[in-house]
């Protein structure tokens, strides 16, 4: 399985004043493709299939209007995944598998209570939407919410990033 990452910026110019080093942010999604997802993901069949994944930074405003349309919280959040059901025709296309919002105000925020860089904030709720765009849900039951954990702090791992940062062993908006 080949994962791909495309980057959307709609709050770019924003961002970058917040975070200067946000080719870092860049270059540790791009790693992520790289990542060998079937490890810890071992039911996973795409063998040469490439997944195609949007990563959106977005504003609060959007991502509220996105949390409150598509699962009813009327709130924003962090970060949200949507799935798609593409099949042979739609590949054709190129449209995404996945789209993967997430709330540049909202990641800053959480960076600085939780103690850490915002491109390391961001870089965990990559890793939390591209889990959920590969079929995780820790909502579902205490055992796939370890599960995704413990996937999780491997990406990190992978990343050279230290599990302290894990999105799931915080209390968050989840």
């Amino acid at each position: 399985m080949k994962l791909i990452i495309n980057f959307i910026h709609h709050s770019e110019n924003h961002l970058r004043e917040k975070c200067p080093e946000i080719r870092t942010f860049h270059n540790r999604v791009k790693k992520l493709e790289k990542f060998p997802y079937q490890t810890i993901i071992p039911d996973f069949t795409l063998h040469n299939l490439s997944l195609r994944f949007q990563l959106i930074l977005d504003n609060e405003e959007n991502i509220h209007r996105l949390n409150k349309t598509y699962r009813k919280k009327d709130h924003p959040t962090d970060v949200l995944t949507f799935v798609y059901d593409n099949d042979v025709v739609t590949q054709k296309n190129k449209l995404p598998d996945a789209e993967i919002y997430i709330c540049d105000s909202i990641a800053h925020k959480q960076a600085e209570e939780n103690h850490h860089s915002l491109v390391d904030e961001l870089t965990l709720l990559a890793v939390h939407g591209i889990l959920h765009g590969l079929g995780m849900d820790h909502e579902s039951s205490p055992q796939e919410r370890e599960r995704m954990n413990v996937a999780e702090n491997e990406i990190l791992a992978f990343l050279n990033l230290p599990k302290t940062i894990s999105l799931l062993t915080k209390t968050s908006n989840l």
